[in-house]
């Protein structure tokens, strides 16, 4: 058996895989073009954010929401930020947990 010594690029090595009806994934089940496997290695949260079709910020902003009910962007009479959740964000996907950033409470007007 030879050993091959040839280099090749991040894209050439892509190509060549292509070629060969290789198919690259992500996350289990979830197909990457070609053209977006550079990308995706140097900055998978592009392609992620890419996918649910929200900004790179709104991406990180889902990921980091420990609790992803975000609270009423309200201030209540004493000053301090209202504790309800943003209306109709209980079970958002990723495109409208960012829609429904900075949003208000049913009691503060809030509405899908």
């Amino acid at each position: 058996m030879s050993k091959s010594t040839k280099k090749y690029t991040l894209r050439q090595a892509i190509d060549l895989l292509d070629a060969g009806g290789v198919e690259f994934c992500a996350g289990g089940c979830t197909t990457l073009q070609p053209k977006h496997v550079e990308r995706f290695v140097a900055d998978p949260i592009w392609w992620w954010a890419k996918v649910a079709g929200v900004s790179r910020d709104d991406w990180l902003a889902r990921l980091a929401a420990t609790n992803p009910n975000l609270q009423c962007s309200a201030k209540t009479k004493q000053g301090r930020q209202c504790k309800h959740e943003v209306y109709g964000i209980r079970h958002a996907n990723a495109a409208e947990f960012a829609r429904l950033r900075g949003g208000y409470c049913h009691v503060h007007g809030g509405r899908p």
